[in-house]
C-alpha cells in the first residue's frame, strides 16, 4: 500500500552500531524504539531504514549512509532523516557538518532525541569558531 503522508511527514531512519559482535546488535534495537519515538513525536512516517552494522563513524565505510545520502538526493521524498544522535552519523565536527549539509541539500533536516534545531544550532556554532582568530579562547 503507498504511502499517502506528504513529503513533510516523512522520514528515513539511520541506524549505526560500530562493533560487528552479535551481543552489540541490541544496540540497533535500542536506537530503532527511540528512533520511532522521535519520529512519532514529530508526526513523521518512515519511508526506509538503512543500517550500518560493524561501522566506524567514517563515511568512507558507512555504506548505508551513503546509500541514504544518494537517495535522498534524488527521490527528495522525505523531509527528515532521524538518527540516535549525531555520533551515529559522524566521528568529527567537520565530517558531521559535512554530511548535515549533503542531508540539507537534498531538502531535509536532521532529527535526533534532543529535536531538530540541535542542527542548526550546531552548524551556527561551528560557523561562529571560524570567525574567531585562531589565537582566540586558547588557554596556555
Amino acid at each position: 500500500m503507498p504511502d499517502e503522508s506528504t513529503p513533510a511527514h516523512r522520514a528515513v531512519l539511520y541506524l549505526r552500531v560500530a562493533s560487528d559482535h552479535p551481543d552489540d546488535r541490541s544496540s540497533i534495537d535500542r536506537q530503532r524504539t527511540d528512533c520511532q519515538r522521535i519520529a512519532e513525536k514529530y508526526g513523521l512516517t518512515i519511508m526506509r531504514e538503512y543500517i550500518d552494522y560493524g561501522q566506524p563513524a567514517h563515511l568512507g565505510q558507512q555504506y548505508d549512509l551513503r546509500r541514504l545520502l544518494t537517495e535522498l538526493d534524488q527521490r527528495r521524498d522525505a523531509a527528515f532523516v532521524v538518527v540516535w544522535d549525531y555520533a551515529r552519523l559522524a566521528r568529527d565536527m567537520t565530517q558531521l557538518e559535512a554530511i548535515i549539509g549533503l542531508i540539507r541539500s537534498a531538502g531535509a533536516e536532521v532529527a535526533t532525541i534532543t529535536g531538530v534545531e540541535a542542527a542548526a544550532r550546531f552548524i551556527s556554532a561551528q560557523e561562529i569558531g571560524r570567525m574567531q582568530s585562531p589565537d582566540e579562547g586558547r588557554s596556555e
